[in-house]
Parts: C-alpha cells; sequence; structure tokens
C-alpha cells in the first residue's frame, strides 16, 4: 500500500478514532444533524422524540437501552419507530448528507406509504409485501426482540 494511500485513509478514519480505539462498545457512536433528517422525513413526532432522545450523537449504549426498552413495551408503536430512526442515525451518522433522504426515498418506494402506515399495516397484517416473506406477513402478531 502506498504512503498516500495511507495517508488518506488516516484522514478518513481520524475524526473516529476516539471510537474505534474504544473497548467500551456502549459509547462507540456517531454525530448527526438533526435538520438533515427533519428535511427529508418532514414532519413526524417519533422522529422528533428520537432526535430529542439522542441530541446530536448516538451510540451504541442508546441503542441498547431502546432495545430493552422496546422488548418490555412490545405494542408501543412510537417507541418502535424511535428504535427505527436511532438504527437510522446510527448506521448513517454524519458520514453522509445523503442518509436521511435515502431512508426517506425507501420508505416511500417500496410500500408507497409513510413509515407510520408501514407499520400499522405490518402489525395489523395487512401489509402487500414484495419483500417480506410471507411467513413474516402472516404472523398472528410482530414484536421486536432484540438481541440479550
Amino acid at each position: 500500500m502506498g504512503q498516500a494511500t495511507v495517508a488518506t485513509i488516516e484522514k478518513i478514519l481520524h475524526p473516529f478514532a476516539k471510537d474505534i480505539r474504544s473497548n467500551d462498545v456502549e459509547v462507540q457512536g456517531f454525530d448527526f444533524t438533526s435538520r438533515l433528517w427533519q428535511e427529508a422525513l418532514g414532519p413526524d413526532q417519533d422522529l422528533e422524540a428520537a432526535l430529542d432522545r439522542f441530541g446530536s450523537r448516538v451510540t451504541r449504549g442508546d441503542l441498547f437501552e431502546l432495545a430493552r426498552e422496546c422488548a418490555k413495551r412490545p405494542d408501543n408503536l412510537p417507541l418502535h419507530r424511535q428504535a427505527f430512526f436511532g438504527v437510522m442515525l446510527w448506521g448513517y451518522g454524519r458520514a453522509t448528507r445523503w442518509g436521511p433522504g435515502r431512508v426517506a426515498r425507501h420508505l416511500q418506494e417500496v410500500h408507497r406509504m409513510p413509515v407510520t402506515g408501514f407499520l400499522a399495516a405490518l402489525a395489523a397484517n395487512q401489509l402487500a409485501s414484495r419483500i417480506l416473506p410471507d411467513d413474516v406477513l402472516g404472523r398472528p402478531s410482530h414484536q421486536f426482540t432484540p438481541l440479550s
């Protein structure tokens, strides 16, 4: 590997060096810009709740805690939507400006409905899907079961 390539990789990874070197996975996280998510997804109470919950940084510890809450409250759709948004914030972090738009576009293109409608239809077994298998769609109930 050439010296220029190593320098480029170091430059890219430098902002994440603290998180990468951390032995405590719960503090590993990413910063994000709330405004980009609000602009891409529009008004959404659950997105706002997730943004308020995380501030401008989401960590694995935050997501672990939220997953535990979801497991205790399997019928709380807004809480599960906050968890969904938290995972999206984690996955796209600050490294991409296109992440929020991509999430909004996929949610609209795949099921032609907002996230709320998708999750409500899934929970009511009324979702017509080209992606989810029949055994998922036909389950008598859906609940989030995190890894322990």
